[in-house]
């Protein structure tokens, strides 16, 4: 086992406090899981850097952009599904007689249900993709604490 002298050990806290605990290790040669345990137990942290905190920044940007297009396109899906319903239909039958195909004027109810199910699964990904953006999650939180007060409230 290793030990180490209280003056490397102030040494390896203050490049932490400068560069953070990997350029520590690398430049005196210590081990991460030392470094790590010594700046944790000495409660020392490496200062943000504004090139991390402006890469988070873009990066949340980009993100945000991403679930944005995603949400539109999953709107003009449920709208393509939507007319679905009521386009002709292509049915196919594999029975005795072989495959068979016959076009109806539009599904039929399970087709319909399917559709439906699919659109409806549609605009709620859509909806929750940008309530993730626009801070609705937070507010209707706060709605379900009141409708939950309100139901305890009535059942006293």
């Amino acid at each position: 086992m290793i030990t180490y002298t209280e003056e490397q050990k102030q040494r390896v806290l203050d490049v932490v406090a400068e560069r953070g605990q990997s350029a520590a290790a690398a430049e005196l040669d210590i081990p991460k899981g030392t470094v790590s345990g010594w700046a944790s137990r000495a409660n020392v942290r490496a200062p943000d850097n504004e090139r991390t905190k402006a890469a988070t920044i873009a990066r949340k940007a980009s993100c945000a952009e991403r679930r944005a297009e995603l949400a539109e396109a999953l709107l003009i899906d449920a709208e393509r599904l939507r007319r679905q319903l009521w386009e002709p239909y292509e049915m196919y039958s594999f029975g005795r007689d072989g495959f068979q195909t016959a076009t109806l004027p539009e599904p039929d109810s399970r087709a319909k249900r399917e559709l439906a199910v699919a659109l409806a699964v549609c605009c709620d990904k859509s909806i929750a993709l940008l309530k993730e953006d626009s801070g609705l999650a937070e507010s209707l939180s706060a709605v379900d604490e009141w409708l939950m007060e309100m139901k305890v409230s009535k059942s006293k």
